[in-house]
């Protein structure tokens, strides 16, 4: 979730971002592509070579090195393969991609907070509570002019029922309470903040990505 961009709606680093250079760029990814093609390809020859050259007790160290290089060169190349053929998934558009390229993202994501809560619920017993629908936003301010209104008055006065206006009023008054440091806080009573550790959990999952 990190790499997601509020400017392209693209997850960076991944197939789903776009190329802004058209068609040079889409090339320049072609010749990355030749270049760790060619790197996987002398990859046998190097290590004949750097077996020669080593003893015998040095082998099972250098097998082990060469074999996690082309491990890590084969998911390089099938990245950029699935990115080639997302940079060219709108027609007339070299380098655009389409909204669907982010499903697989999506779904790890997805996957990635299922883990988090299982863990969660294999260390605690009792239920365990979304509590993001009541956490407020890190730029949230009330609107004064709504709260002058006053319409908490009228509702005490006279008990009528809710008009136009009346879920605003009662947001920005939400709001407005939430500033006044009054010991508010999202946690139900009598429920532990896990907070701090499924985010612990979270980049275990993640490593950090």
């Amino acid at each position: 979730m990190a790499r997601f961009s509020g400017t392209t709606h693209r997850f960076a680093g991944t197939p789903s971002e776009p190329i802004f250079t058209g068609e040079a760029g889409i090339e320049a990814l072609e010749a990355e592509r030749r270049s760790l093609e060619t790197q996987q390809k002398s990859l046998s020859q190097e290590l004949r070579e750097a077996l020669a050259r080593a003893s015998k007790a040095e082998h099972a160290a250098i097998e082990a090195r060469y074999l996690e290089r082309g491990n890590a060169l084969r998911r390089a190349l099938q990245e950029l393969e699935a990115r080639l053929v997302a940079v060219r998934g709108v027609p007339g558009r070299p380098g655009l991609t389409t909204d669907l390229v982010i499903v697989p993202q999506v779904e790890q994501i997805l996957q990635d907070l299922r883990t988090v809560i299982q863990r969660m619920a294999s260390r605690h017993a009792g239920p365990i509570f979304d509590i993001s629908g009541f956490l407020l936003p890190p730029d949230a301010a009330f609107d004064t002019r709504i709260l002058l209104e006053g319409r908490n008055y009228r509702w005490w006065a006279d008990g009528s029922d809710p008009e136009a206006g009346d879920l605003a009023f009662m947001e920005q008054a939400r709001l407005y309470l939430a500033f006044q440091n009054l010991g508010w806080s999202p946690i139900p009573v009598g429920a532990v903040d896990g907070r701090e550790e499924s985010l612990e959990i979270l980049e275990q999952v993640t490593q950090g990505k």
